[in-house]
């Protein structure tokens, strides 16, 4: 399912959900085998995946989800689960390095406004005086609400829209085109689990990642030289 030129790992959750929601659901007119296949499979999918859980929301494919311009609203999370994923992806943008922005910011930058001291008509009312937002906070409002080309591959609108999300540009390209990412995705299709640190994995631990794969695949199945290998 990786390739160069595609993404998939943000497709987990799409998919899934998808399924279970849709595809999976029992209609009247299903007979006996076909709703209980259907339960089964949606309930594997559902222990699996756990789609419900808030833990989910930060999840590794949730958050390339979150940055793939096709999937980044999220429709198959609940709000619950949405706001969940926006506030763990502003904390990645907060750790993210500023050495990109110096890169790209020029020095005809104007000067930050100055901050509104409270006075005392918004003591009485009760009003807070304008508390400015955080630029982690705006740069991910700004690409939420940005219109963007759903034709078009996220890989290829990160490329055009670096500069203007430089923050989260650092993030899409570590969990879109990263190829450590490509082995999380198979483990996930493959186990249904995503209990690795986001964007920690060493090289040692990508190649054993590969062997816990193929040893997998060769251990269901005793012809293993029909069995494809990883390299």
């Amino acid at each position: 399912m990786c390739s160069e030129n595609s993404v998939s790992l943000s497709e987990v959750y799409p998919i899934v959900c998808g399924l279970i929601r849709r595809s999976l659901k029992v209609q009247d007119s299903d007979g006996v085998i076909i709703r209980k296949t259907k339960d089964v499979i949606s309930d594997e999918l559902n222990r699996r995946y756990q789609p419900n859980d808030k833990k989910t929301a930060c999840s590794t494919p949730v958050i390339a989800s979150l940055m793939d311009t096709r999937y980044k609203q999220l429709t198959f999370l609940s709000s619950e689960q949405r706001k969940t994923a926006e506030e763990f992806l502003e904390g990645l943008i907060d750790e993210m390095p500023l050495k990109r922005l110096t890169e790209t910011s020029g020095s005809d930058t104007p000067p930050p406004k100055r901050q509104r001291r409270p006075s005392g008509i918004d003591f009485l009312l009760s009003k807070s005086p304008d508390k400015p937002e955080s630029q982690d906070e705006l740069e991910l409002q700004s690409y939420l609400l940005d219109k963007s080309d759903f034709n078009k591959s996220p890989l290829e609108w990160w490329s055009e829209n670096e500069t203007k999300y430089p923050r989260l540009s650092i993030i899409a390209k570590r969990v879109l085109a990263d190829e450590n990412m490509n082995i999380i995705q198979t483990l996930y299709f493959t186990t249904g689990r995503d209990d690795r640190p986001m964007f920690a994995l060493t090289p040692k631990q990508c190649e054993f990642s590969r062997k816990a794969v193929n040893l997998r695949f060769k251990t269901s199945n005793d012809r293993a030289q029909d069995v494809p290998h990883f390299h």
